[in-house]
């Protein structure tokens, strides 16, 4: 049913507007055309088949490593920059945007505001404090909104994939960018105090619903037309048959040559030194990441002056959090980016030589990473424990602002240290997405020979859907890749000087090899699914 626009609506997105500022503020945004082209057309693609008219959706990329989806009041919709590199297809990035979107069709969060409101009433004509109820209140309400959420999630996961699907995206797309997320069974006490249910228990439920399973004709109808529609006649075919079209694997690399087998090892080496480093960081992380989290409980206990040292290590730690994000993925990645560089190609090519060497340097700029992480994170952890227990000793005046001088100078400490932590992430991450576009570029040269008419239009019609720009048919597949979306980002077609590789000339031109990186591994996924679908199927061409 539709709901009219009521003054609750404005309250809500007014609420929406504060708390998107303050995110916002401690991460910025990714406004770069390549990305926010790519995630509002899908999500106002799924948002349509949403039956609440009052809302429309505003999709916002979060500067965030960590990789989230989030809902605001107001129906703002924040995916970060991590989550994009993590998705494999527009199909799972369909699947998070509805279950987004179905949080906004059902008004989640602003139920969520009415119950805190309600609670902030009680407490408001509640004993002074110290009192049994004005103490249990709060815990009792962050038990509760903790079992609504879990609650929220499985309903905007069942509404969510009843979108994706009307939408023509596989609605298990949702489920397997569940899968890859998961960590791992949840114990039962961890499962109690978490605003997610477990990630299995998640994809169980979702497939049995009918939208996902196999039997449901009309939704692989709407599936098939819509690969259909976006240029994947095989993917298509293999709906229709009642198949998975994301379950078919990509297309297997060939293995490396002996001459590069030490080589591959040593950077193996040194990949897991460096994860071991940084492995010593994730304890305190997560202690100092419940304590952040348990702020917003003690929070309206707390005197000025405390609060605003909260509001401090509360943004400190999702800094903090974003420099081991992408710091763990620059180590998870650069191994296959190596393997990949010497599939099909000479090692000893100039482009292969200078993806290594990328790999190598940004493995030597993360090196820099773990220690100043560390004692951020331990200082971070050390003031978030100081501000709990706060409460439970008394200083005088004197004391206290002395004591708050020092937590003060803690705080800028861990910036101080986080900074060179972030500094050398951040270099590390760029070399790596230098050899990443080199990686790309290099496979969509060997997914689409010019001798394949059929591989050409293929590969035209999946950058004009996914870039908005048209592609010559002659010449490498991989640079016309490369200068598309460098077109879009830029908004000029400079042309490549002669003697640069256009990975280097990305970085020259002013362009964004990460987001250049993502796109151009998103292309090449589709191209691999789709020419394997054709294959299975026994298509020729």
């Amino acid at each position: 049913m539709k709901r009219p626009d009521t003054l609750a609506n404005e309250i809500e997105k007014l609420l929406g507007r504060a708390s998107s500022d303050a995110l916002i503020g401690a991460s910025g945004i990714d406004d770069d055309p390549l990305l926010t082209r790519w995630v509002t057309r899908i999500g106002q693609e799924v948002a349509v088949h949403s039956d609440r008219l009052d809302a429309k959706p505003e999709f916002v990329i979060l500067g965030s490593d960590v990789a989230n989806a989030l809902t605001l009041p107001g129906s703002k919709v924040l995916v970060t920059r991590g989550l994009l590199d993590e998705v494999t297809s527009d199909d799972e990035l369909a699947g998070v945007l509805a279950h987004e979107v179905g949080h906004v069709a059902k008004r989640h969060a602003w139920q969520q505001l009415q119950n805190n409101g309600l609670v902030a009433l009680l407490l408001r004509f509640a004993p002074p404090k110290g009192s049994v109820l004005r103490q249990g209140l709060p815990v009792l309400n962050l038990l509760r909104a903790l079992a609504q959420s879990r609650d929220n999630e499985y309903q905007a996961d069942r509404v969510g994939l009843g979108f994706a699907a009307a939408a023509g995206y596989a609605p298990s797309g949702l489920l397997r960018f569940i899968e890859t997320m998961a960590s791992g069974p949840m114990a039962a006490w961890e499962e109690y105090f978490s605003t997610h249910p477990a990630g299995p228990k998640r994809t169980t439920v979702g497939r049995q619903q009918p939208v996902v399973r196999e039997s449901d004709v009309d939704s692989r109808g709407a599936v098939a037309a819509g690969l259909d529609a976006r240029g994947f006649a095989g993917l298509a075919q293999l709906a229709r048959l009642g198949r998975d079209p994301l379950a078919l694997p990509a297309l297997t690399p060939a293995s490396l040559s002996a001459r590069n087998r030490q080589e591959r090892k040593d950077l193996a080496d040194t990949i897991q030194r460096q994860q071991t480093r940084l492995l010593a960081t994730y304890k305190p992380l997560v202690t100092a990441s419940t304590l952040q989290q348990l702020l917003l409980l003690t929070a309206q206990n707390q005197d000025i002056r405390r609060l605003i040292l909260s509001t401090h290590a509360y943004l400190l730690q999702f800094k903090l959090q974003d420099v081991y994000a992408r710091t763990l993925r620059l180590l998870r990645l650069a191994a296959p980016t190596w393997d990949a560089l010497h599939v099909g190609m000479d090692p000893e090519t100039i482009e292969c030589l200078r993806g290594r060497l990328e790999i190598r340097e940004a493995l030597a700029q993360i090196a820099a990473v773990p220690t100043p992480l560390q004692r951020a994170s331990q200082a971070s952890l050390t003031v978030l424990a100081d501000l709990h227990l706060g409460g439970f000793y008394r200083l005088n005046s004197g004391a206290q602002w002395t004591h708050f001088a020092a937590v003060e100078g803690l705080i800028r400490y861990a910036e101080s240290e986080l900074a060179r932590a972030d500094r050398a992430a951040g270099l590390g991450w760029r070399y790596l997405a230098m050899a990443r576009v080199r990686r790309y570029q290099q496979q969509l040269d060997q997914l689409i020979p010019e001798s394949s008419l059929t591989k050409r239009a293929l590969w035209s019609e999946l950058v004009e859907r996914r870039l908005g720009q048209t592609v010559e048919w002659s010449g490498s597949a991989g640079e016309a890749s490369v200068s598309a979306a460098l077109h879009v980002e830029r908004g000029d077609k400079k042309p490549c000087p002669l003697g640069t590789s256009w990975a280097d000339w990305v970085v020259q031109s002013g362009g964004t090899p990460e987001n250049i990186a993502t796109v151009l591994r998103l292309l090449t996924l589709d191209i691999q699914r789709e020419l394997a679908a054709r294959a299975y199927l026994g298509w020729k061409e």
